[in-house]
C-alpha cells in the first residue's frame, strides 16, 4: 500500500497537462481538497483489479484498471468485500485477536473450579440444612447462600456461552463477527456486574464450611476462588479490536458516500481542466487574428483580456463550491464565445474590406489624376469629385465599425461596386477640344450656307441693267450676249 501527499490546490493548467497522461495520479488530483493524503490498495475483485483509495485512512473511491473512478454499486460492493476479508487475514494475526482464548481460559477455568468446587457447600439438601443449623446465629449466612445461588447458574451460563462464541469467532469474519464480538462484550459486563457478589457470597461460605469446597475425585480439597472484577480485564481488552472489525457492507456505504461528495466537484475541476486547454488554444487565436487583422487588434486584445480574467477567477477557486464554480463556468464560456465572434468578424469581413479599401485607393488615385488632368474648375471634375468624397466617407465609417467588430460585408461590398464604377466613370472623362457639339456645327453651317447664299444674290442683282419701263428691250445678238456673260 503506497501512501501519496498532493496538494489539489495546484494550478488547473498543470491538472489538465496531467489529465493527458491517464494516470492514477492525475485522476485523484480531481478529487482531493487541498493538502489531503492518500493511500492505494490494490483489490482483486470478480477477476478484475481495482485500486481502493484510502484518503485520510478511509475507504473512500475505487478506481478501475484505467484509472476511472466508478460509482457502480456491484463493483463498490465486490471491492468492500474483498478489502474486508484481506483485513480480516491480517487482523487475525494481530496480538488482540490471538489473545482473546488465551486471555479467556484461564479466567473460565478458574470459574469452572470454583463452581464445580462449591457444588457440595450448594447442594440443595445441604443448603437447606446448613441455612436452618448456622442461620439463626448468622444473619449474613442466608444472603451469603441466596447471592451464591443466584449467581451460579447465571455464571455458568454467560461463561459457557463466552467460551463459546471465543471458539465460533476463529472462522467468522465481517460482520458476523463484529456481531459475535459484541455479544462478548455483552456477556463480560454481565458477568463482572455479578462476579463481585459471587466472589464474595463463596468466600463468606468458605468461613463456615471450607472442607466442603472440595473435588475428591480430582484431588482437589478446600479450594480457594480466585475470581475477582478484575479477572476479566485482560480478556476485555482483547475485546477491542472489534473496532477494528471491516465490515464489507459498512465499507461500500462509505465508499458510494464518499463517490458522490466527491465526484460533483471532480466533474468541475475536469471541465476546468479542458477549459484551460481551451484558454490556451483561444489566447493563440487571438494572437494569429490580431497580426491578421490590424484593425481589429483593439476590439480583440479586450476580448482576450476578459478571457484571461475570467480564467482567472474559475482557475483561482479549484472548485470549491458548486454553485459558484459553475457560475465561473459560464462567465468563461460567455468571454470564450465573445472572442469567438469576434475573430470570426474579421475573418468574414476583412477579405470584403481589403477589397474595398484597394477599389476606394484606385478610385481615390483616379481621382487626383483627373484633377491635375482636367483642372479642378471642370464642372465634371467637381460633381465626381463630390461622390468621391461621399464614397471616402462612408469607407472610412465602415472602417471605424470594423475596428469594434460591428461593421458587415455587405458594407465594403456595396463600396466596392459603387468605387469601381466612380473609376470606370473618373478615367472616362475626356479633353473638351476632342469632344463633338453637333447643335454648335448645326448652327455655324445654318450661318454658312446663309452667308454664301447672301453673296450669290447680291452679285447678281449688281450685275443685271435696269430696263425701260415702256420699251421692251430688243433682243440681244448672238455676239453681245457672249460678252456679257
Amino acid at each position: 500500500m503506497k501512501t501519496h501527499f498532493l496538494k489539489a490546490a495546484a494550478l488547473v493548467i498543470l491538472i489538465a497537462f496531467f489529465a493527458n497522461a491517464a494516470t492514477l495520479e492525475a485522476e485523484m488530483a480531481y478529487y482531493l481538497e487541498s493538502n489531503e493524503t492518500y493511500a492505494i490498495e490494490n483489490i482483486t475483485a470478480n477477476g478484475a483489479t481495482y485500486s481502493l483509495i484510502k484518503i485520510g485512512g478511509a475507504p473512500s473511491l475505487v478506481l478501475n484498471a484505467s484509472n476511472e473512478v466508478t460509482a457502480a454499486s456491484e463493483t463498490i460492493n465486490a471491492v468492500a468485500e474483498a478489502y474486508t476479508q484481506a483485513q480480516m487475514d491480517t487482523l487475525r494475526q494481530t496480538t488482540g485477536f490471538r489473545s482473546l482464548q488465551t486471555d479467556f481460559s484461564p479466567v473460565y477455568d478458574e470459574f469452572l473450579l470454583c463452581e464445580e468446587s462449591s457444588r457440595p457447600v450448594l447442594e440443595p439438601v445441604m443448603m437447606d440444612y446448613y441455612k436452618l443449623v448456622y442461620g439463626g446465629n448468622d444473619p449474613l449466612l442466608r444472603p451469603a447462600y441466596d447471592d451464591a445461588e443466584r449467581t451460579t447458574p447465571i455464571l455458568l451460563s454467560n461463561f459457557n456461552e463466552l467460551n463459546n462464541s471465543i471458539v465460533s469467532a476463529q472462522t467468522l469474519s465481517g460482520r458476523p463477527l463484529y456481531d459475535e464480538l459484541g455479544l462478548m462484550v455483552t456477556k463480560v459486563s454481565a458477568i463482572n456486574s455479578l462476579i463481585t457478589t459471587y466472589a464474595s457470597a463463596t468466600s463468606y461460605l468458605r468461613t463456615y464450611f471450607a472442607d466442603d469446597f472440595s473435588i475428591p475425585a480430582k484431588g482437589i480439597f478446600r479450594y480457594i476462588c480466585q475470581l475477582n472484577s478484575t479477572s476479566l480485564n485482560a480478556f476485555s481488552s482483547d475485546l477491542g479490536i472489534r473496532t477494528s472489525i471491516p465490515i464489507a457492507s459498512d465499507i461500500a456505504v462509505q465508499i458510494t458516500n464518499a463517490t458522490n461528495t466527491r465526484t460533483p466537484k471532480a466533474n468541475q475541476r475536469k471541465i476546468v481542466a479542458v477549459l484551460a486547454v481551451d484558454y490556451n488554444a483561444e489566447v493563440q487565436k487571438a494572437t494569429d487574428a490580431k497580426s491578421r487583422f490590424p484593425l481589429g487588434d483593439s476590439i480583440l486584445s479586450q476580448r482576450q483580456n476578459d478571457l484571461a480574467t475570467s480564467f482567472q477567477r474559475l482557475n483561482a477557486t479549484n472548485a470549491t463550491g458548486t454553485n459558484s464554480t459553475n457560475d465561473l463556468i459560464a462567465a468563461f464560456n460567455y468571454s470564450k464565445n465573445r472572442l469567438e465572434q469576434a475573430i470570426a468578424k474579421y475573418e468574414q469581413v476583412y477579405p470584403n474590406y481589403l477589397e474595398a479599401n484597394t477599389s476606394v485607393l484606385a478610385t481615390e488615385q483616379a481621382m487626383q489624376v483627373a484633377r491635375e488632368r482636367f483642372g479642378r474648375n471642370d464642372e465634371r471634375i467637381s460633381s465626381l469629385q463630390t461622390q468621391v468624397n461621399t464614397l471616402s466617407n462612408e469607407f472610412n465609417a465602415a472602417e471605424e465599425a470594423l475596428r469594434t467588430a460591428t461593421a458587415n460585408s455587405s458594407q465594403f461590398q456595396s463600396i466596392q461596386v459603387r468605387a469601381l464604377n466612380l473609376t470606370g466613370q473618373i478615367t472616362a472623362v475626356q479633353p473638351k477640344e476632342s469632344t463633338i457639339d453637333y447643335a454648335t456645327i448645326a448652327v455655324i453651317a445654318v450661318i454658312v450656307i446663309g452667308f454664301a447664299a447672301l453673296i450669290v444674290y447680291a452679285i447678281k442683282f449688281r450685275k443685271r441693267p435696269p430696263q425701260a419701263a415702256s420699251q421692251p428691250s430688243a433682243p440681244a445678238s448672238s455676239g453681245e450676249e457672249a460678252e456679257y456673260r
